[in-house]
């Protein structure tokens, strides 16, 4: 599909349609992205959580409205920003973002 979609539909569009063929090409990527790389983050995500004593993503949010991590926070911060490090649609950008939040810096 991606072949097609840059030889046949790119190589013969303009303007708006040449456009909504690179917008699927960048979706098709992100799911074949996602497939590949999907089950391991997902593994490690969860491998995380365990170190927080918490077996998934509704304890945490639970533990946290309740103070838990309060006193905890970098660790609680490093464990969900791994989190979404991990994540391939997001960790396996080809068009990188940089953010910078409280003197941190992280390209992703």
């Amino acid at each position: 599909m991606g072949e097609y979609l840059e030889t046949k539909v790119m190589a013969s569009s303009e303007g708006t349609a040449r456009f909504e063929a690179r917008v699927a090409l960048n979706v098709l990527a992100m799911v074949r992205r996602e497939l590949a790389l999907g089950p391991a983050a997902l593994a490690a995500h969860t491998e995380r959580l365990l170190t927080l004593g918490t077996p998934d993503e509704a304890t945490v949010a639970s533990a946290i409205r309740a103070g838990r991590y309060d006193d905890d926070l970098p660790d609680l911060g490093a464990v969900l920003a791994e989190g979404v490090r991990d994540q391939p649609l997001f960790g396996e950008s080809p068009n990188p973002i940089t953010i910078v939040s409280r003197g941190w810096e992280r390209v992703f």
